[in-house]
């Protein structure tokens, strides 16, 4: 009876991560999965088969409540590597904030459990499509907010030309030569740096006007200035691997005296269907020198030109995937559910 509800509810997991995504690894992935630890569990329960029915009901507890976990966890994992994604910050407006309060319960002494009410601070933005976004944040941030805040909403974006992250890649030699950061994080909970000031030429407010451009539209747009020659952007791109759907980053090489040397614009996927437009940005700063006027200057002609790309274009990409990794995965969960039953046969064997 364990063993077929353990079939059963593995079974609904699988059809849930099968249906409700557009891309999921093979089915069959999942059902051999399944069939190796619910045979290892029955040939456990066979060699336990004597024992009290105390020791058998630890068995069905810890071996057959362990493979649904096992089964659980790489469920999630094989999803997680079929369906790559990018992190995609949108400018928004803080419209709500509310508090939630919930019973939890604690230790208080003399083994004895208390409860207690607990509030939960929430602040709720809105982006380009009207939807909210809703985190929590600490009681300093909440009462430090009000409405009408700028409100960056994070969202983890599908990205699937990460099947080929090798298109992004570049030397070794500048990869080492460049310690590149990752993308900022957003910071007191809905703010976010999207200027990457390496030249130190950026004056005071390129930030509020890069956000007040892009309030609630489809964009997410970065700014990374550097003194150093054009490796740096192909190291950047290495690193990140790419712009993320919706993200469009403005490179600018400048040198002692502000004067660009090269530029630089990066769109979604290789800047598919924006070749021309990227082609143009870097030949319009020919002798011209770094301000914020120009670069807001650029982010308004780009925008009237760009044209936006959706990940679903790319959904061919996921046939060409190596699945090596997923059945590594697979090969390493089986093995070690089957030590983790057979020691737990023998401790109680003996």
């Amino acid at each position: 009876m364990f063993s077929v509800s353990i079939l059963a509810v593995a079974s609904c997991f699988a059809i849930q991560f099968h249906c409700f995504n557009d891309i999921s690894p093979k089915p069959m992935n999942y059902f051999v999965l399944l069939v190796c630890l619910l045979i290892i569990f029955l040939v456990g329960a066979f060699f336990a088969n004597q024992w009290s029915n105390a020791d058998m009901e630890n068995f069905l507890k810890f071996c057959g409540g362990g493979g649904l976990v096992f089964y659980i966890f790489c469920c999630a994992l094989l999803h997680h590597m079929a369906n790559p994604s990018s992190n995609v910050y949108y400018q928004g407006l803080l419209v709500r904030k509310n508090i939630e309060y919930r019973t939890e319960t604690y230790p208080c002494g003399d083994g004895k459990t208390c409860t207690r009410i607990v509030p939960h601070y929430y602040l709720h933005g809105k982006v380009y499509d009207d939807d909210l976004c809703k985190i929590e944040v600490s009681s300093w941030d909440y009462h430090k907010a009000s409405e009408d805040d700028y409100f960056t909403c994070e969202r983890d974006m599908k990205n699937f030309t990460l099947f080929n992250k090798s298109q992004y890649g570049t030397s070794q030699t500048i990869k080492e030569r460049f310690q590149i950061a990752s993308r900022n994080d957003i910071y007191e909970n809905y703010k976010y740096k999207r200027v990457y000031d390496n030249a130190s030429v950026v004056q005071d407010g390129l930030e509020l006007a890069i956000q007040n451009t892009i309030m609630q539209k489809p964009y997410d747009i970065k700014v990374l200035t550097t003194k150093e020659m054009d490796d740096f952007y192909y190291a950047v791109i290495d690193k990140w691997n790419g712009a993320a759907p919706d993200e469009l980053l403005f490179f600018y090489g400048v040198n002692d005296k502000g004067e660009i040397q090269w530029a630089r614009l990066e769109t979604f996927a290789k800047n598919e269907k924006n070749q021309k437009l990227v082609a143009d940005f870097s030949t319009r700063h020919i002798n011209t020198s770094y301000s914020n006027q120009l670069v807001m200057d650029d982010i308004d002609w780009v925008l009237k030109q760009y044209v936006r790309v959706s990940n679903d274009d790319f959904s061919y990409m996921q046939n060409s995937r190596s699945v090596m990794r997923e059945n590594i995965l697979l090969i390493v969960a089986v093995i070690a559910y089957a030590i983790f039953v057979a020691v737990f046969v023998s401790s109680n064997r003996f």
